[in-house]
């Protein structure tokens, strides 16, 4: 509310034509974008973190859309308690730019990410990384355990060691872009838009949010001293050399698993499936740059 109110007094002395929300519940937004977005509005800002830019997407993605329609632009002031998404724009959005970025309403191209949980055709989207596994289990354990589910770095850490010891890796076949990618026991397979999740986890350090295809992560079941001593990887951009991870890039990964794993999307729980699959719509929309 504090950054709101700078915005606001700034917008005034400008003399531009706004209107706003106040987010009062998780996943109020999406009603508040939705509703605006019926009455014509195509731009966006959003004062919050990952989850509130994920909530602004998935109401801008599932509204109708024409075919001879320019893509959203939207914006992000970080100020929350996850804030990956934003470590990974060239330039960040402040209180200070805000105001000139919308003068010259320069904005670039942004893939938008979408999972396929179970057989269900309407998907979740998401602006930044996307999972199933691990990752997934430790989001559960953390809505479960926190009002926000919005974890700051510590916490999200800690639960992930302790997910090492709990979290139970099913036998899953992979495919990438239709062929067959990997067979095995899984900890984590994921999508990635954008380089960090975690809050500064360093997980896809090539990903691109303009790029034709998504990076894709997938961790072996290992034993937990290799996991450990090579765990550093996670978080200086290395993770690819782990002997446990191995990365592509294409356009879906789709995998069965044995067993229904927890999926994650930005940070939000999305469900829990057995078969799942990740895929993106190309320059779906523009943020402001």
């Amino acid at each position: 509310m504090k950054v709101w109110k700078q915005i606001q007094g700034m917008l005034d002395a400008e003399n531009w034509h706004y209107s706003f929300g106040i987010s009062e519940f998780h996943k109020h937004s999406i009603q508040l974008v939705t509703e605006k977005y019926k009455e014509g509005i195509r731009h966006f800002i959003g004062i919050g973190g990952d989850g509130t830019l994920n909530e602004m997407v998935n109401a801008i993605m599932n509204s109708p859309q024409g075919e001879a329609q320019s893509p959203c632009v939207i914006g992000l002031l970080s100020v929350g308690t996850g804030n990956d998404w934003v470590k990974s724009q060239t330039e960040k959005l402040t209180v200070e730019n805000l105001i000139a970025k919308l003068k010259t309403e320069q904005s670039i191209f942004h893939n938008v990410g979408a999972v396929n949980v179970g057989e269900t055709k309407n998907p979740f989207y998401f602006m930044n990384i996307a999972g199933a596994g691990i990752d997934g289990f430790v989001v559960n354990e953390l809505e479960k355990s926190s009002e926000s589910g919005k974890p700051g770095k510590l916490v999200y850490l800690q639960s992930l060691l302790k997910a090492l010891f709990r979290f139970k890796a099913p036998s899953t076949k992979v495919t990438i872009d239709e062929e067959p990618s990997y067979s095995g026991q899984a900890l984590l397979m994921a999508a990635s838009i954008g380089a960090y999740f975690g809050d500064g986890m360093h997980l896809s350090p090539n990903a691109n949010a303009q790029d034709k295809s998504l990076d894709f992560t997938i961790v072996r079941k290992d034993n937990l001293f290799s996991i450990f001593t090579q765990l550093h990887k996670l978080f200086n951009g290395k993770i690819a050399s782990a002997t446990f991870v191995e990365k592509a890039s294409g356009r879906e990964l789709s995998f069965k698993a044995k067993s229904p794993l927890c999926v994650q999307a930005d940070g939000e729980l999305v469900g829990e499936s057995n078969v799942v699959s990740f895929s993106f719509v190309h320059n779906a929309i523009k943020v402001l740059a």
